[in-house]
């Protein structure tokens, strides 16, 4: 709340809202920013959301996602760290759970998510990797409609 006292920020307003039934009438934005959300939905609603999201935007959409590495290397890792974190339940350490660690994130490929992007309307003009994010790579899509 602090944040949005500054008058910089005066036009910014945070409202709460369904993904699947955004409360905005058909192109309300010229540009809308989607962060930290497509690892939130399973596969089988990805379309509806983005096809949303599409119906409220005239313009560009900026949707960051995390492309998860292939199963067998997030295996491979998890057998990597196993070891370490055997010894540590054996001695009784134990680290404090983040606060994210009790929701569920799904991993999603590019190719999954450029067919759930097509089937909602929309196009991948650019996808832009950022970096790697523990067993994802993080990228940026901008998209537009047909």
């Amino acid at each position: 709340r602090l944040k949005l006292d500054n008058t910089c920020l005066k036009n910014v307003r945070l409202a709460h809202g369904d993904i699947f039934k955004l409360d905005f009438v058909d192109n309300y934005f010229d540009v809308t920013i989607c962060w930290r959300f497509c690892h939130l939905v399973p596969v089988e609603y990805l379309h509806h959301a983005l096809k949303e999201l599409g119906r409220v935007t005239s313009g560009e959409i900026l949707l960051q996602a995390y492309i998860g590495r292939p199963y067998w290397k997030r295996l491979l890792t998890s057998l990597f760290r196993f070891p370490g974190k055997f010894y540590m339940k054996l001695k009784g350490s134990r680290s404090a759970p983040l606060p994210w660690s009790h929701i569920h994130a799904y991993f999603h490929t590019d190719q999954l998510l450029a067919s759930k992007i097509a089937e909602a309307g929309l196009v991948i003009n650019r996808q832009v990797k950022i970096g790697p994010y523990n067993d994802s790579i993080v990228s940026v899509y901008h998209l537009r409609k047909w």
